[in-house]
């Protein structure tokens, strides 16, 4: 119910919404039919704990393009400011490869991270332990395992994302619509993206439990 009003709180309602939808991954996953209990010094940890690996995710495109000698997302931006005030010629010239580069390292990097972080934090759920989030290699192993599973969860995203977009553009065609559009946006976002996640990590923790319930018959029935 604390929910829908979180946002209001300000620059905080990030962390907290992050913990709040841990909390309610984990009841999800439990199948436990109950909201989680307000918790908030829990939920600023928990979400403390994901901004700071999504971060940690965040710089790795970063470091690849200082790596290779081109500009980052930051001087993206002045690249952006470039290309429209001096046009599309003295931008070709000047960033137009390292542009380019960047936005080829990011992309990449999107398409293999974000299937990994959510695998960590599925991991991060079932398990309690935060290291679950920064291991890459058993993550994208994870995800290649139940490459099924993820790839469900995406597509469901994909048509939640566009159904806030379309509701987004109707509230921006009256003026206290566009006001709300923060709130309903960020609100509708983690509150239903908690409940595809908690679906995502129930699927993953019944996977595993059959996967384990069939090594144990192997083992008893083998000689």
């Amino acid at each position: 119910m604390l929910a829908p009003f979180i946002p209001i709180i300000g620059i905080l309602s990030l962390f907290l919404l992050k913990g709040w939808r841990f909390e309610m991954v984990r009841s999800i996953a439990e199948e436990r039919n109950e909201l989680p209990p307000v918790d908030i010094v829990l939920w600023l940890k928990r979400g403390a704990i994901l901004w700071a690996a999504l971060f940690a995710y965040f710089l790795v495109p970063w470091i690849v393009c200082r790596l290779l000698g081109v500009s980052g997302i930051f001087d993206m931006i002045s690249d952006i400011h470039l290309l429209f005030t001096e046009g599309v010629e003295a931008f070709i010239q000047d960033v137009g490869s390292d542009f380019l580069t960047a936005f080829i390292v990011y992309s990449v990097w999107a398409l293999i991270s974000a299937p990994t972080f959510q695998c960590g934090m599925v991991r991060y759920v079932l398990s309690g332990d935060w290291r679950k989030l920064f291991g890459f290699v058993p993550n994208v192993y994870f995800v290649l395992t139940n490459i099924g599973m993820f790839i469900s969860f995406f597509v469901m995203w994909v048509l939640f994302v566009v159904s806030v977009f379309l509701l987004d553009f109707l509230l921006a065609a009256t003026f206290v619509g566009a006001i709300l559009i923060p709130l309903v946006t960020i609100t509708l976002f983690y509150v239903a993206t908690a409940h595809e996640l908690g679906e995502l990590a129930l699927k993953v923790k019944r996977a595993q439990a059959l996967h384990e319930s069939r090594q144990i018959q192997s083992t008893e029935v083998t000689p």
